[in-house]
């Protein structure tokens, strides 16, 4: 670890077992959690891990905001589109979410928001089982 990389005793550089990072979330705008996921994704790409922010519906100001926020080095992916209530969105994607961090195989995934979570946790069990989705 080099000074410059070591704050408060803690290295600032990704470890070799974190290389590759999903952030998940419903949908995205430019306040709350949507700006801190953008931040963290900007700065662990910055620090030179693969960031993907995987996102249930494009519905939000998702195009207008995102790409300044994560920057050039950060993927996102849209799963869906909004078609109902949050908790129908948060269902219909999880086939696709399955899908997404099979092919994406990340070191670490971060959801947003409890309701996200959980699906993501199911996703999670999904695809670490190897069921269908």
């Amino acid at each position: 670890m080099t000074g410059e990389n070591i704050r408060n005793g803690l290295s600032l550089d990704p470890s070799p077992e974190c290389r590759r990072v999903c952030i998940v979330l419903h949908s995205f705008d430019r306040g709350g959690s949507g700006r801190v996921a953008a931040y963290l994704a900007r700065g662990m790409a910055a620090r030179g891990m693969a960031v993907t922010v995987l996102l249930f519906t494009d519905q939000g100001e998702v195009d207008a905001v995102i790409g300044p926020l994560v920057g050039a080095d950060v993927e996102v992916e849209y799963l869906g589109h909004a078609r109902g209530p949050r908790g129908l969105d948060l269902a219909r994607g999880l086939p696709a979410l399955v899908r997404a961090l099979r092919r994406i195989a990340p070191d670490t995934v971060i959801a947003g928001a409890n309701n996200v979570a959980l699906v993501t946790a199911a996703a999670m069990r999904r695809g670490a089982t190897g069921e269908r989705a």
